[in-house]
C-alpha cells in the first residue's frame, strides 16, 4: 500500500509547514457518487471541508504546496484516498487513485493504553455503475452503482492466558456471506439478474460492473455462509501473560441508486488471521498534539 495511504489510516500523515503558497487548485470528482473532502492539519487531524459531487468538480483555496487532503465515503465514512498537493494544477479522484483488493493495510495493533484495539477503517477497493441489462439501455441511463469495501474485524473469540494456565478454546470459524440487507431476491433484483439463479449471477454482475472501470482486476464471489466448529486446548508456558487477538478481513458490497440511496449489502468474511501479543511488552502509546488551525484555512468553493 501507498506509504501515505498507510499514514492517513493510522493517524500519523501530517501536512508539513512551510510550503509555498498557492491560490487555489481544482479537485475533480470522477467517481459515480458524492465524496467528503478533509485537510489533513499539521497534526494529522482531519477538518473536514465539504462534500464535492459525482462528475462533478470544486475549487479548493487558502492551500500550500505539502498540504494533504484526504477524500471518504460520505454514506460509510469509508477511506477512498489521500492527495499531495504539488502545484497548482487540476487533481483528479478516480479508480486508479483506489486502494488494491486485500491491501487494505496493517492489523491494528494492540498498546499499553488500548489493549483491544477497534476493527481498523473502512477501505473502499472498487466501485462501478452497473452494465446495461436490456436493449437500449446504456450505462447513464443504468440505475444503480456498486462499491466494495474492506476492513479488519476483531473476532469475540480473542482471549488472553496467564502463565502456567491452561484452558480449552472453543469458537467458531464461519467463511462466506455473513450479513445480507435483505432477501436473496431484493439483492438480486438491485443488480440486475434472476433471484431463481443463487448468488451466482450475483456475484457475476458485480464483477463485471467493478471491472468496467477498475484499475486492476476484480473478482468477487458470494456464497452462502459456512461454520466450523473448532475446540482446541491450549497451554501458556511462557513467563509472560499473552493475548490472542483473532481477526478477519470483512468484505462488504453495497448497491446504491444514482442519487445515492442504498438497495441492498452483502457482508462476507475470510480466513482468519491469529496474532499473539505478550502484554507485558506492548509499546505505548504515541500522544497526538493539539490540533492547530492554519490561518486562512483550506476553503472548499462550490461544485461545477
Amino acid at each position: 500500500m501507498n506509504a501515505n495511504y498507510v499514514a492517513a489510516l493510522n493517524g500519523t500523515l501530517v501536512s508539513p509547514t512551510g510550503g509555498a503558497a498557492l491560490s487555489s487548485v481544482e479537485f475533480y470528482n470522477d467517481l459515480p457518487f458524492t465524496v467528503q473532502l478533509f485537510f489533513i492539519d499539521g497534526s494529522g487531524y482531519h477538518q473536514y471541508l465539504g462534500t464535492i459531487f459525482a462528475n462533478s468538480n470544486a475549487p479548493v483555496s487558502n492551500v500550500n504546496v505539502g498540504d494533504f487532503f484526504l477524500f471518504s465515503l460520505p454514506t460509510s465514512g469509508a477511506f477512498i484516498s489521500v492527495i499531495e498537493l504539488t502545484s497548482a494544477t487540476g487533481y483528479h479522484l478516480d479508480n486508479t487513485l483506489l486502494i488494491d483488493p486485500n491491501d487494505i493495510g496493517p492489523i491494528p495493533q494492540p498498546n499499553q493504553t488500548v489493549m483491544v484495539p477497534p476493527n481498523s477503517p473502512r477501505v473502499l477497493v472498487a466501485c462501478g455503475t452497473l452494465p446495461p441489462t436490456g436493449p437500449g439501455e446504456t450505462i447513464s441511463s443504468t440505475s444503480n452503482y456498486v462499491t466494495r469495501e474492506q476492513y479488519w474485524a476483531l473476532q469475540g473469540d480473542s482471549y488472553s492466558i496467564v502463565p502456567g494456565e491452561t484452558r480449552t478454546i472453543s469458537f467458531t470459524v464461519t467463511s462466506g456471506k455473513q450479513e445480507t440487507s435483505s432477501e436473496q431476491a431484493t439483492v438480486a433484483a438491485s443488480v440486475g439478474t434472476s433471484a431463481g439463479g443463487g448468488w451466482g449471477p450475483v456475484s457475476a454482475s458485480v464483477s463485471a460492473s467493478l471491472n468496467m472501470s477498475a484499475s486492476v482486476f476484480q473478482q468477487v464471489t458470494i456464497t452462502e455462509q459456512t461454520s466450523t466448529y473448532v475446540s482446541d486446548v491450549v497451554t501458556n508456558n511462557s513467563k509472560v501473560p499473552i493475548l490472542v487477538l483473532r481477526w478477519q478481513m470483512v468484505d462488504v458490497l453495497t448497491i446504491f441508486t444514482l442519487t445515492g440511496t442504498p438497495m441492498g449489502t452483502v457482508s462476507s468474511g475470510s480466513v482468519v488471521i491469529v496474532q499473539s501479543y505478550d502484554l507485558s511488552g506492548l509499546a505505548s502509546q504515541v500522544a497526538r498534539p493539539l490540533s492547530v488551525r492554519r490561518s486562512p484555512p483550506p476553503k472548499l468553493g462550490k461544485s461545477a
